[in-house]
């Protein structure tokens, strides 16, 4: 008796798990390699590549404007073309309101769910209009001078956005315009922030450090594809703090040493089992004070 359970439970368990990795295929969506059980995140598993890497090699390695992919066991729709990212961040946000990252009794903003979000989001949003912000500048200020007594030399480069990927849950069903595909609800979506900044067609030499592109006198970029703290009602709630606060510590670091670093070189993303990205080994620089 016990090996007919036995066999049972192995063909029941092989089918759940051909089900599983085949939902994108028999949902006629394209999708990339994946290798049971880790799905897409192979390297990830084995500590080889930071999941924004991982993503952002998936984007490269195709042109359609969505791609299945395998989040370990978990089914996921990587979005690649920026119109249709606007649409899921922003005019379609009642269908992708929630991250897909937290429970019903989570209790942080960033994991919160539908009702509970929106109630929270806006007992939060004042704490972060113009005139608080106004008001916690000079207490800001007083920790940037602060700071040039325990100055890290390991300043994080530009180039690389604060989280490589976005992420959401359709939260109703949802058919994706100019496609016969409706995602489902429940179905996870990922967005490579990484992959849109990367991408010549939306920023032309994406690799060179070129800060006049924002200009409005050139303008060189996609301003559509550029989301570094995310888009739509469901933004980082603190991006305008985070903006004043990096301004005055980078103000504060060049009125006061000469900054250049120690060597040359393209930098590494070293392996984090989260989602933001770490420089491997630090960066390194020189700073020498300046006399005044």
């Amino acid at each position: 008796m016990w090996f007919i359970l036995l066999s049972l439970a192995i063909v029941a368990l092989t089918c759940l798990i051909y089900n599983q990795y085949t939902f994108w295929s028999r949902n006629g969506v394209p999708g990339d390699k994946h290798l049971i059980p880790f799905g897409s995140l192979k390297e990830t598993v084995f500590g080889k590549k930071a999941t924004g890497l991982v993503i952002h090699n998936i984007y490269k390695h195709h042109k359609e404007p969505f791609v299945g992919v395998y989040m370990l066991f978990q089914p996921a729709l990587l979005i690649r073309d920026v119109e249709l990212v606007r649409n899921v961040l922003v005019q379609d946000f009642n269908s992708f309101h929630d991250r897909g990252t937290g429970t019903k009794v989570t209790i942080e903003l960033f994991s919160m769910r539908g009702a509970s979000w929106k109630t929270l989001r806006a007992k939060l949003t004042p704490l972060f209009s113009t005139g608080k912000l106004k008001s916690i500048l000079t207490s800001v200020n007083e920790v940037g001078d602060r700071m040039l007594n325990h100055i890290n030399t390991q300043l994080v480069e530009s180039k690389y956005p604060g989280l490589p990927f976005l992420n959401r849950e359709c939260t109703q069903d949802y058919k994706i315009p100019n496609s016969d595909y409706t995602v489902k609800k429940g179905t996870s979506v990922i967005i490579s922030v990484l992959g849109l900044h990367y991408d010549p067609e939306n920023f032309p030499d994406p690799m060179k450090f070129d800060p006049p592109r924002f200009s409005e006198e050139q303008h060189n970029y996609n301003a559509d594809a550029y989301m570094p703290f995310g888009e739509g009602p469901r933004p980082c709630i603190a991006r305008r703090m985070c903006s004043i606060n990096s301004k005055i510590a980078v103000i504060k670091v060049l009125a006061n040493f000469n900054i250049a670093p120690k060597e040359h070189k393209e930098i590494e993303i070293d392996f984090s089992p989260g989602v933001a990205f770490i420089p491997k080994g630090g960066l390194q620089m020189k700073l020498t004070k300046k006399i005044k």
